[in-house]
């Protein structure tokens, strides 16, 4: 073989082997994608439990914050946790898929939630896939979940070349919504009457049966969609000293003109007053006496 194409032969081997370290280079410096991500709840007289997860994030932070929805906080935008509104999702060194899933279970025994869904995901160089169940969704989508029941969202937020830069931010925005309007709104004003102090020392709960739990009241707080209530006190209240006094005397006063009077060392002893059924909007005054008598 002649100088000239052995040369040639080795200038052509260089070539080749410079191109395949220039590719090697090129492929081994991924670009580290990282995205934020928020997600918002809006909710209207439920009684929900929400969780959520993220698999295949290198940031980590694979559990969300459960979100509890009922009668304290129904109204309008939900006091999220911070690791649901400041997401920061960050794909692998593989670039694997992120995972992002939401339970949403209905509380309620027999009314059934209506949800909203709006996905607004923008994110450059990222495909979103969306599930409810298992099945494919749209960016928007709408619902009822059954009494009892619990749906589940899936989001897969997959990169589309591991060599290009991402922007954006994961979006959702899920309202939630009792389908059948029930009962009555009832407002309820804490008066202390001649114990002041009862309502911060002891312990006076209303049973709103569309939560399905007791919640303590010590200031005024409004319920909706009230169907029946129960005024209780965790234990009798006893006093030995001069006057004697037994326990208190609670009268709850309706603003239709309705009372009932119970006594805490004896009517409440059994922690509930009974079942009041309410028949229509009422503002109810709960007032605390002594109930004293001499020696």
């Amino acid at each position: 073989m002649s100088l000239k194409m052995k040369l040639i032969s080795c200038l052509s081997a260089f070539i080749i082997v410079v191109s395949l370290m220039l590719i090697s280079v090129f492929a081994a410096t991924n670009v580290t994608l990282n995205i934020g991500g928020n997600v918002s709840f809006t909710a209207n007289s439920v009684n929900a439990l929400i969780t959520g997860s993220i698999a295949g994030n290198a940031s980590g932070g694979d559990t969300l914050t459960p979100i509890d929805i009922d009668a304290s906080d129904n109204e309008g935008a939900v006091s999220m946790p911070t690791d649901w509104t400041n997401m920061d999702l960050t794909f692998s060194e593989s670039a694997s898929p992120i995972t992002v899933t939401i339970n949403i279970q209905n509380r309620s025994s027999d009314r059934a939630i209506a949800v909203s869904l709006t996905d607004s995901t923008i994110i450059s160089n990222v495909t979103v896939t969306r599930e409810c169940d298992n099945v494919s969704i749209n960016a928007t989508d709408s619902r009822n979940i059954p009494g009892g029941q619990t749906i589940i969202y899936t989001f897969e937020l997959s990169v589309q070349s591991q060599n290009s830069s991402a922007s954006g931010a994961f979006s959702l925005a899920v309202g939630l919504e009792n389908t059948v309007e029930v009962g009555h709104t009832v407002n309820i004003v804490t008066s202390g009457g001649s114990d002041s102090s009862f309502f911060s020392n002891y312990e006076v709960y209303v049973n709103n049966e569309l939560y399905n739990n007791l919640y303590e009241i010590e200031s005024n707080v409004t319920l909706k969609n009230v169907e029946t209530i129960e005024i209780a006190s965790t234990e009798a209240h006893t006093y030995a000293a001069p006057p004697v006094i037994t326990g208190h005397i609670i009268t709850i006063s309706f603003s239709t003109g309705e009372r009932k009077v119970f006594n805490s060392a004896t009517d409440l002893s059994t922690h509930t007053t009974g079942v009041i059924t309410i028949n229509q909007d009422v503002t109810i005054t709960i007032t605390c006496t002594f109930n004293q008598y001499l020696l």
